[in-house]
């Protein structure tokens, strides 16, 4: 603070990128696969707590799951990878929109990180946009999501998506 030198760069206004997301951070909330020790999904319609075991082979649970369901590991594995794969497009700012209807979320995921503290974030679609619109509660900031990422999350994430054929359990054996 009591430093008044003035610095120089030799940098032509050319090289600077113009572009808002060549300035931001778009892996902000990066949420490696590997490091979920557990997800609680919340939609409208359900509510599902998703365990990861990771040794000594990777593997997923459920609990509360519906009577005679059962949980399709390698679906939770994709849920885990979108999580992980997913990327911001920008900052909305501080405070909350009415438009952005975050009290009306599509879709809720608690993070539990090994090591890390746990990261809720709420999805939500404003009234009439493409784009959606997630809070993460360890942050300030609303972000923006395109749409086609936050497709492939809600339909990886949904409950019923992650229940397995329990038909396929109960055919007699071919032979």
């Amino acid at each position: 603070a009591s430093d008044h030198a003035v610095y120089t760069v030799d940098l032509a206004t050319y090289e600077l990128p113009t572009q808002p997301s060549a300035w931001f951070a778009n892996d902000l909330l990066e949420s490696p696969p590997d490091q979920l020790s557990a997800v609680d999904v919340q939609t409208p319609q359900a509510v599902l707590h998703l365990v990861h075991q990771g040794t000594p082979k990777p593997s997923w649970s459920a609990t509360d799951l519906p009577t005679g369901r059962h949980l399709d590991e390698s679906k939770a594995e994709t849920l885990g990878s979108t999580i992980g794969d997913l990327r911001l497009q920008g900052v909305l700012g501080t405070r909350p929109q009415p438009s952005w209807q975050q009290e009306h979320p599509l879709l809720t995921l608690t993070l539990h990180r090994m090591k890390q503290p746990v990261q809720t974030w709420v999805l939500s679609q404003p009234s009439g946009a493409m784009d959606y619109v997630l809070k993460a509660w360890n942050q300030p900031w609303y972000f923006s999501i395109d749409a086609s990422t936050v497709k492939q999350l809600l339909h990886v994430a949904m409950p019923a998506a992650l229940f397995g054929d329990q038909s396929a359990h109960c055919k007699p054996p071919q032979g």
